[in-house]
């Protein structure tokens, strides 16, 4: 038999693993973390309203895309012939974002590894960081990709 701290273990990792740790998307590595943090904080109001309007606007969207609200983008990368935008698949990765991150900790989740993503979501400050091969100070324009709140 096993020993109790054992078990209670056992009891844990199973409670995790049977949570919907894993994305939306099913063609993505589970065994891949897929978060990268920029070590910034964000402001709450426009991560929130920045993030929403990704969802919303970008939704089904084949390209990327990008939603801004003040100095915070909050983007979809289509690195290759990826799957639309998806809103429940962005929130999922805002989640796993804010748990590696912390709350409004900028940062972003991509479905593989650099060499060979498809997509990545995430949220930073435009400013200051780079996103989606943008340079950062450089916003978006073309109104195929933006929302602008």
């Amino acid at each position: 038999m096993f020993s109790k701290p054992f078990a209670l273990l056992a009891a844990a990792l199973l409670a995790v693993t049977n949570t919907s740790a894993h994305p939306v998307d099913q063609s993505i590595d589970a065994s891949y973390s897929g978060v990268g943090c920029d070590n910034i904080m964000l402001a709450q109001d426009e991560t929130d309203t920045a993030t929403q309007n990704l969802e919303f606007y970008g939704q089904g969207k084949t390209v990327s895309f990008f939603s801004y609200d003040g100095d915070t983008v909050a983007f979809y990368c289509q690195w290759r012939t990826a799957p639309k935008l998806d809103g429940a698949s962005a929130v999922h990765a805002y989640q796993m974002i804010t748990d590696q991150c912390g709350l409004y900790g900028a940062g972003s989740y991509s479905d593989k590894s650099m060499e060979d993503r498809t997509y990545s979501y995430g949220y930073t400050n435009w400013r200051t960081m780079d996103y989606c091969n943008v340079p950062a100070g450089t916003r978006i324009t073309n109104p195929d990709q933006t929302y602008s709140a």
